[in-house]
């Protein structure tokens, strides 16, 4: 988790805006993207890689991803939001606990 803040900063100090509430459709919607997102990369990566390998890969996958949808957000104009980022992480470690689970 420490990593996603100091890329953020990295990238621009997150800013704090009205609309960027920690409960919202949209952050629902950041947490299901990155939990599926998490799942297909881990489908993706157990054909050749142990669950362990998979489990990370897919995490990988799916934090970039998010990252990647701040970064554009931001170039576009719009703020690098690390609530999103969060709400990413919690999807993604979501699915990695029951994909671990499922094992």
């Amino acid at each position: 988790m420490r990593w996603v803040l100091a890329f953020s900063f990295a990238f621009g100090a997150p800013q704090s805006h009205a609309s960027d509430r920690w409960f919202a459709v949209d952050k629902w919607k950041h947490f299901a993207s990155s939990a599926v997102i998490q799942s297909a990369g881990y489908g993706v990566a157990s054909g050749r890689n142990g669950h362990s390998a998979s489990l990370r890969i897919g995490a990988a996958v799916s934090l970039a991803a998010g990252i990647g949808k701040e970064v554009s957000d931001q170039r576009r104009g719009g703020p690098f939001s690390v609530r999103d980022l969060v709400w990413d992480a919690a999807g993604t470690g979501t699915a990695a606990a029951a994909l671990h689970g499922a094992r």
